[in-house]
């Protein structure tokens, strides 16, 4: 038997997660494309938040990492 409701719970959070990680390096494309001096710092900081979003989905993907 199908659990529709953690069928929709498991949709629902990748579509976040998708959203998040996109919306992360797109501002950070963005930002790193100016002049002023603040921007390139803030540009790295938002590609980081992406590669440690991408490395939890990761973790919690391959059982092997955390023993599941």
């Amino acid at each position: 038997m199908i659990d529709w409701m953690s069928f929709v719970i498991v949709v629902v959070a990748s579509m976040i997660a998708a959203c998040g990680v996109v919306t992360l390096f797109s501002l950070g494309l963005r930002l790193a494309d100016g002049t002023e001096p603040w921007r390139r710092p803030v540009a790295v900081v938002l590609f980081g938040l992406c590669a440690v979003a991408v490395a939890a989905g990761i973790y919690l993907i391959v059982p092997a990492l955390h023993g599941g």
